[in-house]
């Protein structure tokens, strides 16, 4: 991009001569921040994509933690009941009913 923006401002001139002009007198400030902001801009893009590739994985990370506790859940509610009823005693509140005529 910045070769393109240095032959542009060299227009009407030979490409020979506008070439030779550019690696002469590449190392002018605007030349060097128009090659540091494309350095900045790749770097914004891999820091994105690294931002990017993270939070894909934390997803996932949670998404199998929230799927092993809805596992977990599930056997509490209906697999240990089932286990445990043998053992729980149930005590019946038995009233004696009486007939009494009138």
């Amino acid at each position: 991009m910045a070769t393109l923006i240095w032959i542009d401002s060299c227009i009407g001139w030979e490409r020979e001569e506008c070439l030779l002009y550019e690696r002469r007198f590449s190392s002018y400030w605007w030349y060097n921040r128009v090659w540091a902001k494309e350095r900045e801009e790749e770097s914004i893009t891999k820091e994105l994509e690294v931002l990017r590739r993270r939070s894909s994985a934390l997803s996932k990370i949670l998404s199998c933690f929230f799927l092993i506790l809805n596992i977990l859940v599930n056997l509490r509610v209906y697999v240990l009941p089932i286990r445990n009823r043998k053992e729980k005693k149930i005590i019946y509140n038995c009233t004696k009913i009486v007939y009494t005529k009138i």
